[in-house]
This record gives C-alpha cells, structure tokens and sequence, in this order.
C-alpha cells in the first residue's frame, strides 16, 4: 500500500479519537486497513464504536492487514519511507510529499 504522509496523519487524527491505547485486546489497539485498487479504509475500534475512514492510498492487490496505532503515529512523526510491521512483514511506503 502506498500512501503519502499527508493523507495518513490526517486518517490517524481521526482514528486516534476510537483508539484504545491502554486495552490489552490487541485490535483496540490497531489500525485495520481493508480495500483494493479500488478503494482503501482504514478502520478503528474501541469495542464498542468502530470508524472507518476513506483513506487515498495506492494498492496493486487485495489487503486486509492491521497495525498498531503507536507504531502509525511513530512512523509518521520520524519521517521514514519504509517500515515492515509485526508478523505480515508487510511494507508500507510513504511517499514524502511536503
């Protein structure tokens, strides 16, 4: 999945708000993205609300994948272009547009 820093940080303002970060339940969590080359989400929940967020991403294939909030938010404040996430290792490029 290939998405611009500008457009995830955005998607993570309003997932934050859904995110439980103290929950021991790994998916309260997470981040979920679900979509194709037609169209990605990205999704939150805390159990009880869930919210889902069109996000303007590229994919080439079908995914279906989550990764942990706090690991969004420090990719996305340290700037890389690449990182692999937990037992997928699934690569996420953002591209550093200003």
């Amino acid at each position: 999945m290939r998405v611009e820093k500008r457009v995830l940080n955005d998607a993570l303002r309003v997932l934050g708000k859904v995110v439980c970060q103290t929950s021991p339940v790994d998916l309260y969590r997470s981040v979920r993205f679900v979509g194709d080359e037609n169209g990605v989400l990205g999704m939150a929940t805390d159990g009880v609300e869930t919210v889902s967020v069109a996000v303007d991403a590229f994919t080439e294939t079908e995914i279906d994948f989550c990764v942990p909030f706090k690991e969004l938010k420090d990719l996305d404040r340290m700037g890389r272009s690449e990182s692999k996430f937990g037992i997928f290792q699934l690569r996420l490029k953002l591209a550093l547009t200003p």
